[in-house]
């Protein structure tokens, strides 16, 4: 028996509501704007029907001159559904402020799943892309890592939680055995 949902997250996910809201034809473009908006800054993840990810999916990419795209059993046909319009800015409208980059999640990667997956080299590569001893910090503490917290070295804070989730991995097999 196959899986039902999928589980989508980043561009999936915005690609997903985007379809969705762009589907109401009720909703005016800069309201919709600002859901889309809110939605991406508020989900980090969405679980979908996998017959409404197919139906996103195919709706995207435009069928073959003469080839009927095929529908999802249980479906709804396409008369029977309202025309979706793109979503247009006017000309009164302010522009939509981008998703605060600064913005940092300590759950954004599992630091034990991570290492279990690819790896010390993986772990220190994902852990490369966080810049700050304090973001550092904030994942180890959201992620239950022991590490020391006076530490204020970045590479010292990176190579703490390295050890510390090792340490956890080996806790891990230890007990399982």
């Amino acid at each position: 028996m196959g899986r039902t949902t999928k589980s989508l997250s980043g561009g999936g996910k915005d690609k997903l509501l985007r379809a969705l809201v762009r589907r109401e034809s009720e909703i005016a473009a800069m309201p919709a704007e600002r859901l889309l908006q809110r939605f991406s800054e508020a989900l980090t993840e969405v679980r979908v029907k996998r017959e409404v990810w197919e139906t996103v999916t195919k709706s995207d990419v435009a069928p073959e001159a003469g080839v009927k795209a095929a529908r999802p059993r249980g479906a709804p046909n396409a008369a029977a559904t309202p025309k979706t319009m793109p979503l247009q800015k006017t000309e009164n409208s302010s522009p939509v402020p981008p998703a605060a980059s600064t913005t940092f999640d300590p759950f954004a990667f599992s630091a034990l799943a991570t290492l279990t997956r690819k790896g010390k080299a993986g772990l220190v590569a994902a852990l490369t892309d966080v810049t700050t001893a304090e973001q550092l910090h904030a994942l180890a503490a959201a992620q239950h890592l022991s590490i020391d917290r006076n530490l204020s070295d970045t590479p010292q804070v990176r190579d703490a939680i390295v050890a510390a989730t090792e340490a956890r991995l080996k806790e891990r097999r230890a007990a399982a055995s």
